[in-house]
């Protein structure tokens, strides 16, 4: 199948995914994320792509970049991602696919889906499962050396409430190289994992999650502008609040301003 998006191309495998390729293509799924992949990538420098899922963003944005690399640890999706890459072959050899979960350490680590392998719901959080594996898991700081990364200028993240864990692990590197970071949130994830008595009081539970999302904001303080997919400036108090009422958001941390962005973006 061909896909085509915002003037660019890539063939996608043919089968249970349709219906999610068809809205790429009508530009209905994410339309923000593919204007910010054009916005901040470019050929001097190499795009970390964490959590690829099947591959939109990685098809879109390895066009532009000097070389993408691809984390997914779900076995299906990674078997879709990669198919979904060797599809496009030779034109995306620029692209690295890494069976990988990025991760607070080195090692192996369980993942779990409340739904199935597959759907884009994978998380390292602890909380009720339908289908759970060991994956291979690798730090920011070993995956940068072992992958020789020396000139990455974008990281999209999302990885199911993952990164209420590794993002603390990667600040150091972040606040030294200073790539734009686009971070999707999950509260909600964070909200169902651990025991369940820490669901007892639900107001409690969503206070900690609101006070966990503001760590993860204060953590990336040294990014001068912070802003969402759609270019609007969204402040620490505004964060917590929507992380309280249990909303996923994607966050964009970078050295750009906003209003750069924003007329396009909206």
């Amino acid at each position: 199948m061909m896909i085509q998006v915002r003037g660019r191309a890539f063939r996608v495998r043919e089968g249970a995914y349709d219906s999610f390729w068809q809205e790429v293509a009508s530009q209905t799924w994410e339309p923000e994320t593919f204007r910010l992949l054009e916005h901040f990538i470019d050929s001097q420098h190499s795009f970390v792509d964490v959590g690829a899922w099947i591959g939109p963003t990685v098809l879109y944005g390895s066009q532009t970049a000097r070389i993408t690399y691809a984390l997914e640890p779900d076995p299906v999706a990674y078997a879709e991602l990669a198919a979904n890459v060797e599809l496009n072959q030779p034109r995306l050899a620029n692209v690295r696919v890494l069976n990988q979960a990025l991760a607070p350490a080195s090692g192996k680590i369980r993942l779990g889906t409340p739904t199935r392998a597959g759907d884009s719901s994978a998380t390292m959080l602890a909380r009720p499962t339908r289908q759970a594996w060991d994956a291979e898991a690798i730090r920011w700081d070993d995956l940068v050396r072992v992958q020789a990364i020396a000139d990455c200028n974008f990281i999209k993240m999302d990885i199911e409430g993952g990164e209420y864990r590794v993002i603390p692990t990667m600040t150091a590197w972040l606040q030294k190289f200073r790539p734009t970071l686009y971070l999707s949130l999950h509260p909600p994830q964070l909200f169902w994992s651990g025991l369940r008595i820490w669901r007892a009081v639900p107001a409690l539970r969503r206070a900690y999650v609101a006070n966990q999302t503001a760590k993860l904001f204060d953590a990336l303080a040294f990014y001068p502008y912070r802003f969402t997919a759609h270019g609007e400036p969204i402040t620490r108090a505004e964060l917590m609040t929507r992380a309280a009422r249990l909303e996923n958001l994607a966050v964009v941390f970078s050295e750009r301003t906003a209003n750069e962005l924003t007329t396009p973006l909206l």
